[in-house]
């Protein structure tokens, strides 16, 4: 036996080779994550930015509003923000929000708003407490009416918590209108709830009634603001877009799905109605999916009478 060659260890190891280990790994992470990032983006339907909103609906934004992470728990307080912090950076957006709206149509402003969102959870009855208290600031006078008969919260705010007799008893024939418009603690506004909740919403809002009281009130007060339920799901919106001078809609970025304001667009014009445009609400704040979600009600009965005329009751 002769050896032709004595065996010597390696200088470097033969496996694992790191160098190329190291570059594919990070070349298949990189890869690995673009793509994961475009499945994600392919996958997430929802409103990313202001842009959208114009570029693809052609519906103007009337406003950012910031997300107020400090008082986010603070349900009231949020809603009577443009009273109690009037130069909090949220309330400074309201304020031009609604300085945008006034400017949407400068030859006859509107005076009767319906604020709406896709989904629930968007912020619009803030919204709508927020723009109402705005306009006392010019010495004007404003009603706010919860026609959100479903789950209405308004009252949380104006009425203590109480519903009360509302707008379902007006709409009903069960009260006058005058006995359900109460004086709220800021001089100027005023405030209607939606009283108990009937089992035809939709029917009371589309009643003669309904656009009756709408005739009367918007003589009454400079300005009208109609919280309503969100659109998604319901015929509330339709009913009452034709009714009011405009419609706001209320989105929150990486919430709001873009069908649904494809839906809200096209059936509102079609029914005749106007929107005046959209805000951005919660700007800022760390995109997630909302959810709608109306839960159970209790009904109640009444004795319907839509023949008689508002200013007989």
């Amino acid at each position: 036996i002769q050896i032709v060659d004595s065996a010597r260890p390696p200088i470097i190891p033969y496996k694992p080779r790191i160098a190329r280990n190291l570059l594919l790994g990070l070349l298949v992470g990189l890869f690995g994550g673009i793509g994961v990032a475009f499945i994600q983006e392919y996958l997430d339907n929802t409103i990313k930015n202001p842009d959208e909103l114009v570029e693809r609906f052609h519906i103007p934004v009337l406003g950012l509003i910031p997300f107020d992470k400090e008082n986010s728990d603070d349900k009231k307080l949020l809603a009577l923000k443009f009273y109690y912090e009037p130069r909090a950076p949220m309330t400074e957006s309201i304020r031009t929000a609604m300085t945008s709206v006034e400017l949407s149509s400068s030859e006859n402003p509107p005076r009767t708003i319906l604020v709406t969102s896709v989904l629930a959870g968007a912020g619009k009855s803030t919204f709508s407490s927020n723009a109402a208290l705005s306009y006392l600031s010019s010495g004007e006078r404003c009603l706010l009416i919860d026609v959100d008969l479903r789950k209405a919260s308004l009252h949380h705010v104006y009425a203590e918590g109480e519903k009360g007799k509302g707008l379902s008893n007006v709409l009903t024939g069960t009260e006058s209108l005058k006995n359900v418009i109460r004086k709220t603690e800021f001089e100027g506004l005023d405030f209607i709830s939606s009283g108990p909740l009937p089992p035809n919403p939709a029917e009371l809002l589309a009643s003669k009634r309904m656009r009756q009281l709408l005739g009367i009130v918007s003589k009454q007060y400079d300005h009208v603001i109609l919280d309503g339920p969100p659109f998604q799901g319901f015929a509330e919106i339709l009913v009452l877009s034709n009714m009011v001078d405009g419609v706001i809609l209320i989105t929150v970025e990486g919430e709001t799905p873009r069908e649904g304001v494809r839906h809200f667009r096209k059936s509102v014009l079609n029914v005749g109605g106007s929107i005046l445009g959209a805000i951005i609400n919660k700007a800022g704040r760390k995109k997630g999916y909302g959810s709608y979600g109306y839960g159970s009600y209790k009904y109640y009965s009444y004795n319907y009478d839509y023949g008689e005329d508002l200013e007989d009751s």
